[in-house]
């Protein structure tokens, strides 16, 4: 009886190799701790152009992450400006998302949903829409 033996070659040399990916180059970076989370604010530059990556690290490890081009970092700015502006007119908003006088009764400055949303705003890119609520948590 005849036995079979095979080889089975594999050429590595006719493979192609995978494309590389463009490396990001950092032009500036902001860390922010508040409380028991982090926040790094990079502004990097690949082949694709300059972007801003806002990242939100969880006490947990978890990590969160937007991608803004820098036509939408404007529009981020200009909408983070009238969030501050609102809670600079509300300064007694509370924590359940009502506005309350020095007396402590509710006004109707500000009616929020059952998820204490304050304000909304959104950013509308080619390929993505990005979604801004201030809530009280």
């Amino acid at each position: 009886m005849m036995g079979i033996c095979s080889f089975i070659s594999i050429d590595t040399y006719g493979t192609p190799e995978p494309a590389p990916q463009p490396k990001d180059k950092k032009l500036f970076s902001k860390v922010i701790k508040t409380e028991s989370k982090l926040y790094y604010l990079d502004v990097k530059e690949n082949s694709r152009g300059v972007f801003l990556l806002m990242s939100e690290v969880f006490p947990d490890g978890r990590r969160a992450q937007v991608h803004l081009t820098l036509d939408s970092v404007e529009k981020f700015r200009q909408h983070l400006a009238d969030f501050v502006e609102y809670l600079l007119q509300n300064p007694g908003t509370a924590r359940d998302g009502r506005n309350r006088n020095e007396a402590g009764a509710n006004t109707n400055a500000a009616t929020t949903s059952s998820a204490g949303k304050l304000k909304s705003a959104l950013i509308v890119e080619p390929n993505r829409r990005c979604f801004l609520d201030l809530s009280v948590s």
